[in-house]
């Protein structure tokens, strides 16, 4: 009778390290390794100045997270939002150092046309600002590469 109580006790002991060994690979959530290795798109579409500023302090907020690299991070502007991006700006000094840290950004050509139009010259953008035939498609493309819309 002490031997089958050592063999339980014996048996109960493997079957409790085989549990902590195996367990964790079933309750560990890899949304965490995932966000660590995230990649995040900021959409603009509008020119009030609330809007401008949210976005630029936005991203330089996820730059602040130590795992998030500068390069995995877009802001995409069109529509009324390619404001943000012409020359001269209050935003100028801030969205130079976004680029110089790697941020990608990207202007909508069809939303400039427009405003072309209206100023009767070529909009003046910031320096390393990448111009997109379209944004919305562009950030749609983005998305299926795997971006995450970081207002959503």
């Amino acid at each position: 009778m002490g031997n089958t109580v050592l063999q339980g006790v014996f048996i109960t002991a493997i079957a409790i390290m085989i549990t902590a060994l195996i367990a964790p690979a079933f309750y560990t959530s890899d949304k965490k390794a995932n966000k660590l290795l995230s990649r995040y798109v900021v959409p603009l579409d509008s020119a009030n100045d609330s809007s401008l500023a949210l976005s630029v302090t936005h991203i330089e907020n996820i730059l602040k997270q130590p795992h998030i690299q500068p390069g995995n991070i877009a802001l995409v502007a069109f529509g009324k939002g390619i404001e943000l991006f012409q020359a001269g700006n209050a935003y100028q000094a801030r969205l130079q150092n976004l680029l110089a840290k790697g941020v990608q950004m990207y202007v909508c050509e069809a939303s400039m046309q427009p405003m072309n139009k209206a100023q009767r010259q070529p909009v003046m953008l910031t320096d390393g600002v990448h111009k997109v035939p379209n944004g919305k498609q562009y950030l749609d493309e983005l998305m299926e590469q795997g971006y995450f819309n970081s207002f959503a």
